[in-house]
């Protein structure tokens, strides 16, 4: 009997052929493929600048580090993220609180946003300095709206895109950083396109792009072609992407726009299939395209922890796995015994609600429908 998983990487021959070139050649890091990928993306993205690292997480660190956010700070993201998003932040010295989601669209609520600065204001206590939208399974957040009360109340904005590349909004990719300071995608197995693991960060203002490039090489800024003569201006990590994985993402990004047309596709073939009775689905607008990184279904009827159990457990018998993507942050123990944090109520209903089915783009359509038959008659069989 055939599994099938949340997600799974897509590799081709030509993928193949291309980190096997990449290993022939007499430089196997900071090449000619580091600097293919971050060209491409930054002209696939309409944004000036890109910086190729080590991975999403390193990307969300060091952009957290360039913006020179004065110490002590805090910043705010979604409660349904993983883990990476909120460390960047305790990383670069900062602290942090969440921003509760929308229900329907499970992203950060703009308006839970500017009803918590009104809050902290009225309270005379600080308010954030950084925002981290997450644009949640590939749907981009409301970023016209959180621009805006940025905007107001001088919040620097990085989106965490890790899910989204391929996504638009507003007629323009996630990615052309009109609504932030910086975007940062992932390149991890499961995401839009991989590099085995990777992360790319772009930016419009040149000054974060020089302070990037520094802080991905330990902080050394280059003066001439003597490295004798290259300087140290301050702290910076190894966070360094081979020519293997940028050879791999080179060939990837080949087959961006298949792969999301294959997603779309699949999300289109689980709305049409699946028993609109039991299940909803993450809203999408008129003005945004998923990437759909992930396929979330939601049960229409408030379902206790027993029952969602055998849903999960008589499905992984017919070898259908579901995950649920993510926890929320308030529920892990470090940020639970080291933080106060805001309560973020439908996040927690969110958790309780949900399932991630399977998406990825070797996924057949016959196979779909066996999955979606599958996924009604359980539920009809519980009575959900």
């Amino acid at each position: 009997m055939k599994k099938f998983f949340y997600g799974k990487q897509n590799i081709s021959k030509s993928d193949v052929l291309s980190v096997v070139k990449s290993l022939k050649t007499s430089v196997i890091s900071q090449g000619t493929e580091l600097k293919k990928i971050e060209t491409k993306i930054a002209k696939y993205c309409r944004a000036k600048y890109c910086v190729a690292v080590s991975s999403g997480t390193a990307a969300l660190h060091l952009s957290c580090l360039s913006l020179n956010l004065k110490k002590p700070f805090y910043g705010v993201t979604s409660p349904i993220t993983f883990v990476a998003t909120v460390n960047a932040m305790l990383l670069s010295g900062g602290s942090f609180d969440l921003i509760d989601i929308d229900k329907d669209d499970f992203n950060i609520d703009p308006n839970k946003l500017k009803n918590y600065i009104k809050e902290k204001l009225k309270e005379k206590k600080p308010i954030p300095k950084l925002i981290i939208p997450v644009h949640f399974a590939g749907l981009p957040a409301r970023m016209e709206e959180i621009k805006k009360i940025c905007n107001r109340y001088k919040i620097k904005i990085i989106e965490d895109a890790s899910q989204a590349l391929g996504a638009s909004y507003n007629g323009k990719k996630i990615g052309c950083c009109k609504y932030s300071d910086i975007t940062v995608f992932s390149l991890h197995p499961v995401k839009s396109i991989t590099s085995g693991e990777g992360g790319l960060i772009l930016t419009n203002s040149k000054q974060i792009y020089h302070k990037l490039l520094a802080l991905r090489v330990n902080g050394i800024e280059k003066k001439g072609s003597k490295s004798w003569n290259h300087d140290m201006k301050n702290l910076g990590l190894n966070y360094k992407i081979s020519e293997i994985n940028c050879a791999l993402a080179n060939s990837q990004l080949e087959r961006l726009n298949p792969f999301i047309k294959k997603r779309k596709s699949i999300a289109k073939f689980y709305k049409k299939n699946l028993n609109n009775d039991f299940f909803t689905f993450q809203k999408n607008y008129s003005n945004s395209e998923s990437a759909f990184h992930l396929f979330i279904i939601y049960f229409k009827k408030k379902i206790n922890l027993r029952k969602k159990n055998l849903f999960y457990a008589k499905l992984k018998k017919l070898g259908i796995n579901l995950d649920i993507k993510y926890r929320p942050i308030q529920k892990f123990t470090y940020f639970k015994n080291n933080f106060i944090i805001n309560k973020s109520p439908n996040s927690i209903n969110y958790f309780k609600q949900s399932f991630c089915l399977p998406m990825y783009v070797d996924l057949k359509y016959f196979e779909l429908e066996r999955i979606c038959k599958s996924v009604n008659k359980v539920a009809k069989d519980l009575g959900l």
